[in-house]
């Protein structure tokens, strides 16, 4: 049985690490879409800032709910928002901790 030796793995090594290189520098493409014709785009929230929203949930009657991560949760209809429930003091908020989502009961 004939053994290889560690020296002509060398270049091998080399040019893989370049390969390897030249992959993670390639610039990908980006993909342009096209929209629909009467594609519209609207602002569901006018006026409001919403800081780090983790979680939508839409009501029966139209009504978005919106929870943040600090512990809050907002209320939009009509184009205004309303603070319904605010737990900052008990929500653990650091990380990847806080109140992470909302559902609303179907009945």
């Amino acid at each position: 049985m004939s053994r290889r030796s560690p020296a002509g793995f060398g270049p091998r090594i080399a040019w893989l690490a370049a390969g390897l290189l030249a992959l993670t520098c390639a610039v990908p493409a980006r993909a342009m879409g096209v929209l629909p014709t009467g594609f519209m785009l609207e602002d569901a929230t006018p006026g409001a800032a919403f800081d780090t929203p983790t979680g939508i949930a839409f009501m029966p009657d139209g009504r978005l709910l919106v929870c943040q991560k600090d512990g809050t949760l907002w209320m939009v209809q009509s184009g205004g928002t309303t603070k319904i429930l605010d737990i900052k003091n008990v929500v653990l908020n650091q990380g990847d901790r806080g109140l992470l989502d909302v559902a609303v009961d179907p009945n």
